[in-house]
């Protein structure tokens, strides 16, 4: 989750308990320029990490990767 979520810059982490979930929507429900910054952030990530095209690419590497060791 780590290398995912950067935290109030794409997301908000906390420990998965059930208060510290309630307390992060509260958060967000009451800072709506962080919550539209982290908004921002996570649309930016969706696009640069998780761009089909680019995940296609990261893919293909693999593959051909796998099929250099093998010959």
């Amino acid at each position: 989750l780590g290398e995912l979520v950067r935290h109030e810059g794409n997301g908000l982490v906390f420990d998965g308990s059930a208060s510290a979930l309630s307390a992060s929507l509260m958060r967000l429900l009451d800072d709506p320029i962080l919550s539209a910054a982290m908004a921002s952030g996570a649309r930016q990530t969706a696009l640069k990490d998780f761009d089909p095209v680019i995940q296609a690419q990261r893919v293909e590497r693999v593959y051909q990767r796998i099929l250099a060791e093998q010959a």
